[in-house]
């Protein structure tokens, strides 16, 4: 069961993430619309679009890296995918400043901790296997010593 708790963890990250960078590029329109309301400067508005299109490309982009993690699991995949769980959960700590109590916040946050879960669920699986591998290596070392000790 343990073994199959990452790659569930990072599917389920790279779905809410995906969701979430295509739903957010979906609304760009309005959020297009509401700016031509407003009364900000232009640098202030092209930032604005920038940053928009820039957190859902954000998102679709570590989704697309974690779906990647979870179909083909290596020995680093666990440790860059702790890195990369810091990218959706400082976005979280973002909104939550900024914007309070908002659901993509949870998003973030959700998508975050099951990636950094499944990471650390990654790492210690194969910190298991290379030990698990180390004491083999070494147990065949020794009868080779001590076989050789004989002759």
């Amino acid at each position: 069961m343990i073994a199959r708790a990452p790659k569930f963890l990072f599917a389920f990250a790279s779905a809410v993430l995906a969701l979430g960078g295509i739903a957010h590029a979906a609304v760009f329109g309005k959020a297009l619309a509401a700016l031509a309301n407003a009364d900000i400067r232009p640098a202030y508005a092209g930032a604005f679009k920038a940053l928009w299109l820039a957190d859902s490309t954000t998102c679709i982009t570590v989704a697309a890296i974690f779906a990647y993690i979870a179909l083909r699991p290596s020995v680093a995949a666990g440790r860059l995918a702790m890195m990369l769980a810091f990218v959706p959960a400082f976005t979280a700590i973002f909104i939550y400043v900024f914007l309070g109590n908002f659901y993509a916040g949870h998003m973030m946050l959700a998508a975050a901790m099951a990636a950094f879960l499944a990471g650390l669920l990654d790492v210690v699986q194969a910190d298991r296997l290379s030990g698990a591998a180390d004491n083999r290596m070494s147990g065949d070392v020794s009868v080779g010593v001590l076989a050789a000790g004989r002759r």
